[in-house]
């Protein structure tokens, strides 16, 4: 048998040129268009075009491994792409780089959607990512928050802001940073960004590289925002389609354009010749597009983009949802982040309260009235030491309400007498200018420090009619959210009470401030105020500030801030009356739901309906026969009688019945 061996110099030759030889440059523009295949679930199956996102090309060259820099930050409208970077960048990196790759999502829930739903789709789809990447099934190397190279050269390790054991592990040379304006203030051990950023330190003098992504929020405070401010603060600057002239778009060019009437014919016009620019003119301008730097000499490269320059969305819908969302702030806000890509100027500081208290005195609508106009009734309770304040609160289409009455009941919510005058509390009924009587519809009760107390007094009303609530940390809370499960005494989860809801109220403060500060009764979200409602109820409804507050490990954060030597309960009453009528169903009445419960308290324009009681009612404060739980009426005019000083709160020595103290859950 002839044996055949190989000459030991040619081999030799061929290892030392294997080992020696640079290896290819690492471009991720290209790795894109040949490896990224999108499935159906695209706007774009197929594979990945650049020709579509030519305002990507740069974005995926500053990070690829090899640039220089060492810190990029992209601001950007919603669904604008943001996760196909990510995704590109991860795969890219993995394949021609091998090393370890950080991805950190607000939270670990989040961070886990998007490995299963966003990057095993794009594995899956991919030759060389399936062929490099361990099984998806496999055991080893393989988890919801991990993802290893078949040959262990590299992995992908997922992490939520929300937790600081996911943040505090080992270093990353190559970091993601997901969505960040979502992520919370503070985990329970600090900043997460600042803890995020450690992740990766060591390796920004050695060639790491760390990516931050988001759409904005809230100023002060978007975290995106600060990073984006930090760089070269680059646009995407377009021919004029007339006379060639660079320049990008902005908003308020288009908002300059816009008609209500058309929004069809939403379009920019030219800075230099004022050509209209118009979305058939998108394609050729985006081709031609390139990033122009406002600070050009930063060490950090940071890119701003928003729906207007994408393939995916039609200038007429960014129209059209303008003009749904101008006037109510909580829309306006959507609209700004999703669409726009900018934060959105948060009220930091409180209308003047004596201005609000003139207003209220102007229009000396009565005390304890319904006026016309309004047909949901809901009061909000707060629990402090020696007693229980609450307000009530009115409720008409486009988010109008009016102020008309709040109390305090001298008693600990523990107490059986707390109890029986909560319990008269929510079966009162307030009576309306033409004489009908209206019923309380919902109630929400703070339940921030006697949990078990204000569960066991909720618990003798129905669940639809009486919700317990808390407040939720963070500006990005949701008004009001269900609180599904709880945790025991031992660490275990159970399942909560469908009354059990968390309130966003930092949100609904910004809000609340911008809505006080409208003067047409006509517009979206007007507030009334009853006369006589005191001016120490203007001045707790407006007694927080936004601040920043420096932490202990040096970061800041963006606060509300109490006014010193005011009580906040007014205001924290109002919030809560708010969400009750959230949970009743505010947001979401059609005009013919309104039109009905016009109809049902006012009757019908050609005078049909509830008699009208004599025009005196209207000047009555309250027609009724004094009520147990009504508030003293304190006279502001000159030589007053004042009123009797309320006596001193008993202490909290009679006790609720023994079913308080069954499990509120």
């Amino acid at each position: 048998m002839t044996v055949f061996m190989a000459d030991p110099m040619t081999v030799a030759r061929r290892v030392m040129a294997r080992v020696l030889s640079p290896r290819p440059a690492l471009d991720l523009n290209a790795w894109a268009v040949r490896f990224i295949m999108f499935g159906k679930e695209s706007p774009f199956p197929g594979p990945y075009d650049p020709d579509k996102f030519p305002f990507f090309h740069r974005i995926l060259e500053v990070l690829s491994p090899e640039h220089p820099v060492t810190l990029v930050v992209l601001r950007k409208s919603a669904q604008l792409g943001g996760t196909v970077l990510a995704q590109i960048c991860v795969g890219g990196v993995l394949d021609l780089s091998p090393m370890p790759v950080f991805l950190v999502f607000p939270s670990d829930g989040n961070a886990k959607k998007w490995k299963r739903n966003k990057f095993a789709k794009m594995v899956a789809g991919s030759g060389t990512l399936s062929r490099i990447m361990q099984p998806e099934g496999a055991r080893q190397g393989n988890s919801a928050m991990y993802w290893s190279r078949r040959d262990g050269a590299g992995y992908l390790q997922l992490a939520g802001a929300n937790s600081p054991g996911q943040l505090s592990m080992e270093s990353y040379p190559y970091a993601v940073h997901d969505d960040m304006a979502k992520w919370p203030a503070d985990n329970g051990a600090g900043d997460p960004e600042q803890q995020a950023d450690s992740r990766s330190k060591a390796f920004m003098t050695t060639g790491g590289k760390v990516f931050k992504i988001g759409t904005p929020l809230v100023e002060p405070g978007c975290r995106v925002t600060a990073a984006w401010r930090q760089g070269t603060r680059e646009k995407f600057h377009i021919p004029c389609p007339h006379c060639d002239v660079y320049q990008p778009l902005e908003w308020a060019n288009m908002l300059a354009c816009l008609d209500d009437a058309r929004p069809e014919e939403a379009h920019f016009t030219c800075v230099a010749c004022h050509g209209r620019i118009e979305q058939h003119h998108r394609t050729e301008f985006n081709r031609r597009g390139r990033w122009v730097a406002e600070n050009p000499g930063a060490h950090v490269v940071s890119f701003d983009l928003w729906a207007a320059y994408s393939p995916l969305e039609r200038w007429e819908n960014i129209a059209r949802a303008w003009i749904r969302a101008k006037g109510k702030p909580e829309a306006e806000q959507v609209f700004m982040n999703d669409a726009v890509g900018l934060p959105y100027q948060t009220a930091t500081e409180a209308p003047d309260w004596e201005r609000l208290a003139a207003r209220a005195e102007a229009e000396a609508l009565p005390r304890g009235v319904v006026p016309d106009g309004y047909y949901i009734v809901t009061i909000g309770i707060d629990c402090q030491v020696d007693r229980v304040e609450w307000q009530a609160v009115v409720w008409g289409p486009r988010l109008t309400r009016c102020v008309i009455d709040r109390g305090i009941i001298h008693h600990h919510i523990s107490t059986e007498a707390a109890w029986r005058d909560l319990d008269a509390l929510v079966a009162r009924s307030w009576p309306d200018v033409r004489g009908m009587r209206r019923t309380v519809d919902q109630t929400a009760i703070d339940a921030g420090a006697w949990k078990d107390d204000v569960f066991g007094w909720a618990k003798r009303h129905p669940q639809a009619k009486v919700i317990v609530i808390r407040g939720a940390r963070g500006d990005t809370a949701p008004p009001l959210m269900r609180v599904k499960t709880e945790r025991r005494a031992d660490g275990t989860l159970i399942r909560a009470q469908k009354r059990w809801f968390q309130v966003g109220v930092s949100g609904m403060k910004a809000s609340l401030y911008a809505y006080m500060r409208k003067d047409d009764p006509l517009e979206f979200g007007y507030i009334r105020f009853a006369d006589g409602l005191g001016d120490d109820y203007f001045q707790q409804v407006t007694s927080e500030t936004r601040k920043s507050v420096r932490g202990r490990d040096g970061t800041v954060s963006w606060r509300w801030v109490p006014k010193q030597g005011v009580a906040q309960e007014m205001l924290d009453t109002h919030l809560y009356a708010w969400a009750a009528a959230i949970r009743e169903g505010i947001a979401s009445k059609s005009d013919e739901q309104w039109e009905a419960l016009r109809l049902k308290f006012e009757g019908a324009p050609d005078g049909s309906g509830p008699d009208l009681f004599s025009a005196a009612l209207s000047r009555v404060v309250d027609p009724l026969p004094p009520d147990p739980l009504a508030p003293e009426r304190v006279s502001t005019a000159p030589n007053s009688v004042r009123p009797v000083p309320r006596p001193t709160p008993r202490p909290a020595t009679d006790y609720p019945p023994s079913n308080s103290g069954e499990s509120y859950l």
